[in-house]
């Protein structure tokens, strides 16, 4: 490591501290030999928020994993695709929403009858719920609702 003017790393710190400890504590080898070879790094990019435990990988198999199960892709050291979404596809808007437009129409209006509120309901969930365009960019989000 002297040469390369690098420290060395954990597993040598490790290895130097139980080889010293073997005089006195009487500590075998077979600790020393029994340790992983490569402890678990953190890395960075790989992280969705400061100190993600997922964050933490041995090989490039684990990060090769991590990415794939996250759909992410990456160049450098590993090379990946990200994973292709579709360009659309069905959903139906949550009913604390539509629950939350018609307190605020009932707010604005004044109060609406129960017929008038199913139907309402109805009414929203049609205009609200469908199919969902993928934007890919900020020139597509303008394209898409036409500014």
């Amino acid at each position: 490591m002297a040469a390369r003017k690098r420290r060395p790393g954990r597993r040598a710190d490790i290895l130097k501290r139980l080889r010293e400890l073997r005089s006195d504590l009487g500590v075998p080898y077979v600790i020393a030999d029994s340790l992983p070879a490569r402890a678990p790094s953190y890395n960075p990019s790989l992280a969705r928020f400061p100190g993600d435990p997922e964050a933490y990988v041995e090989s490039r198999s684990d990060i090769k994993k991590l990415l794939q199960k996250r759909g992410w892709g990456a160049q450098g050291i590993v090379e990946m695709e990200p994973q292709r979404w579709s360009d659309s596809s069905e959903y139906t808007v949550a009913d604390d929403i539509i629950e939350r437009r018609i307190a605020e129409q009932i707010a604005l209006n004044g109060p609406m009858s129960e017929d008038a509120i199913a139907e309402e309901k109805e009414r929203l969930r049609a205009r609200l719920s469908g199919r969902r365009q993928k934007i890919a960019s900020l020139e597509d989000a303008n394209n898409v609702h036409g500014q």
